[in-house]
């Protein structure tokens, strides 16, 4: 089984929303490197069918591509967050081609921590969701809560039958696999099943802002035929999110 590693073009994200640490875009190329490998090593450990593709993927190669690599600093202290895509490469067969709708690569995590003369590999999420379409990874927004609460906020879209569905889903890295800690709507749209002038009309979305543990979503436009405008009010506490206001316009 070959393995093949690629850096995206917009691999190296430079991330917003940062809390307590500060989230920085990596520039140093040959520390890249010294994660990409790290990060090589373990996926290599694993063939398709250990990420759970179906199994005419042993006839081909995997691709790891990196999506992300952000820098995390706080105290004096710099860990690296590392997350890759991985997939089975796409074959010119009809039989076999990752780039159906429901074809979601299996992204990984990685978080490396710098000291004086290594970076040591701490965490690693192996296959720790499945949140994309056509053969391509969704890419979350990082948020560091402190040195050790790292968050990933996903604005995912579903659309079917005329209609789409946003929906704002935060989890944070802990134990084996990222727990869900925050899942809300963040935006709806009827307009390709009714017209306009239809009573039922909706077509919404949101914005979001962090402040410290606090998270606020701002979220305006039609409702069942009604203009509207509202702001909803999260906090979290170290473990979940609460709802603590709603409707401030």
């Amino acid at each position: 089984m070959k393995f093949l590693l690629t850096f995206a073009t917009t691999a190296i994200i430079f991330v917003t929303y940062a809390i307590g640490a500060d989230i920085k875009k990596l520039n140093d190329h040959d520390t890249l490197i010294i994660l990409g490998k790290y990060a090589m090593q373990e996926l290599a450990k694993s063939n398709c069918l250990d990420f759970g593709f179906d199994e005419k993927c042993v006839n081909y190669p995997l691709i790891h591509q990196v999506e992300l690599v952000v820098t995390l600093e706080e105290d004096g202290d710099k860990k690296f967050l590392l997350m890759t895509a991985t997939k089975p490469i796409n074959s010119d067969e009809k039989s076999f081609k990752y780039t159906c709708h429901a074809c979601s690569p299996a992204s990984s995590f990685f978080l490396f921590k710098e000291t004086q003369k290594h970076i040591k590999l701490e965490r690693v999420y192996l296959d720790a969701n499945r949140m994309g379409a056509w053969g391509e990874a969704d890419v979350p927004k990082v948020i560091a809560f402190d040195k050790e609460i790292i968050g990933l906020l996903y604005d995912t879209t579903y659309v079917t039958n005329g209609e789409s569905e946003q929906n704002y889903n935060i989890y944070v890295l802990e134990g084996k696999k990222p727990r869900s800690v925050l899942s809300v709507p963040s935006g709806y749209d009827n307009g390709g099943r009714v017209e306009e002038s239809d009573p039922s009309f909706t077509s919404w979305s949101s914005k979001y802002k962090m402040f410290g543990n606090k998270l606020i979503i701002t979220s305006s436009g039609i409702r069942d035929g009604l203009k509207f405008k509202e702001t909803n009010v999260y906090i979290f506490d170290g473990k979940s999110f609460h709802h603590v206001l709603d409707n401030l316009h």
